[in-house]
């Protein structure tokens, strides 16, 4: 004979009522070896089943080899769509971040039909001299090799072609001469993550966003890549750029003295040392304004000079100049002078200062070379303002 308590049997009901209706649940008799128990009346409530939506998003360009970087940071928002003749206002919408891991979870969501749709607004690094190079030497028929995803990063524009305005888009955003790619501002496009899809976007619907069309489970798995819009050399990495662009390399490398008097255009060339086919260059020079005034930046007399590369030169800021170099056609291999500078010389005598090199990147990737002064070439020069020399 068994004395314990617990549970006896459990009775399994089907709701065929309606959300929100109650019926109460009431014991009749209760007895135990012809003896009264104590037992609890109750209620049961039909509620409105709920599911969790789930999934990851990452960058994209990575091989199999490589595991891609997560993307931190996305908005996604899942809004209800109509079904009928609902008020808006009454549509349920909410919005959640990926973590640090590129995941996001929406939980206790109601049946319905839903879209859920990324979004992200920071994290603008990635984009160089490199990547304005490569589409504009696509748009002119000089650059192949893109796959899908590169042809969406390349269309900055996002109007569904690939042209010379777009590298002009992306030169001049690098430079700091605009601060949005496109007229809506948009720097980033995401793209469901569909495994058989691969490369080959045509097998798959092109929309920032995923349906679903009466949601009666739980969804797992619901990833998206994203793009940043202009990184057709796909070298974006989070928290790459704290700023509107691409972080700046921290190039280091020797000094050396040069003397100017007031007054006079003092001329300083940038060589590359290093031999390279040269894609891109991105630069960027500090100076004191109030001893320098930046006057001219050319590629004249340079190994660049008529070979079809583009210009962008930012002033913005004072004391600081960037610069992007790109290629526009067939890219010159060598070594050598490949910009001049000028300033004018407007310090008051006896006054000293300093000129660095604060970026030289080529291709990506930081450059050997610097200040061409009698035979060397030098990260930063120590300019000292002489009445007479």
């Amino acid at each position: 004979m068994l004395t314990s308590e617990g549970v006896i049997v459990y009775l399994i009901f089907t709701a065929v009522g309606d959300v929100g209706d109650t019926t109460a649940l009431s014991f009749t008799t209760a007895q135990s070896n012809e003896s009264g128990v104590n037992a609890t009346n109750g209620s049961v409530r039909i509620m409105d089943p709920a599911f969790n939506i789930s999934g990851n998003i990452v960058y994209y360009g990575a091989d199999s080899d490589t595991t891609p970087p997560s993307v931190p940071n996305v908005q996604v928002s899942l809004e209800e769509t109509a079904s009928g003749d609902e008020d808006p206002d009454d549509l349920f919408s909410t919005t959640t971040d990926t973590d640090e891991n590129g995941n996001y979870t929406f939980a206790d969501i109601a049946r319905g039909d839903y879209v859920a749709t990324p979004a992200k607004a920071d994290d603008l690094g990635g984009l160089t001299g490199t990547d304005a190079s490569r589409i504009a030497r696509y748009a002119a028929g000089l650059f192949f090799g893109f796959d899908d995803y590169q042809l969406i990063a390349a269309d900055v524009t996002r109007n569904g072609e690939i042209t010379g305005t777009d590298a002009s888009r992306v030169a001049r955003y690098i430079a700091g001469e605009i601060d949005c790619l496109n007229d809506t501002c948009e720097h980033w496009v995401f793209i469901p993550d569909v495994p058989e899809a691969g490369d080959d976007l045509s097998a798959i619907s092109y929309a920032p966003s995923r349906e679903y069309p009466d949601l009666d489970s739980d969804k797992t798995g619901e990833n998206f890549i994203a793009i940043r819009l202009g990184d057709v050399t796909k070298n974006w990495t989070p928290g790459g750029d704290e700023g509107r662009r691409r972080e700046y390399s921290g190039y280091t490398g020797p000094e050396s003295d040069v003397y100017a008097v007031s007054g006079d255009l003092l001329t300083l060339p940038v060589v590359l040392d290093q031999s390279a086919a040269i894609e891109g260059l991105d630069i960027r020079i500090e100076f004191d304004e109030n001893i320098l005034a930046l006057e001219d930046v050319t590629l004249a007399g340079g190994i660049l000079e008529n070979e079809n590369y583009g210009l962008q030169v930012n002033t913005s800021a004072d004391g600081d100049v960037s610069l992007t170099v790109m290629a526009r056609g067939d890219v010159v291999a060598g070594s050598g002078e490949v910009l001049l500078i000028d300033f004018h010389v407007v310090g008051q005598t006896p006054s000293t200062s300093t000129v660095s090199l604060t970026t030289f990147d080529c291709n990506e990737a930081p450059a050997s070379g610097g200040f061409s002064l009698n035979g060397g070439s030098y990260q930063s020069l120590r300019l000292e303002v002489n009445p007479h020399i």
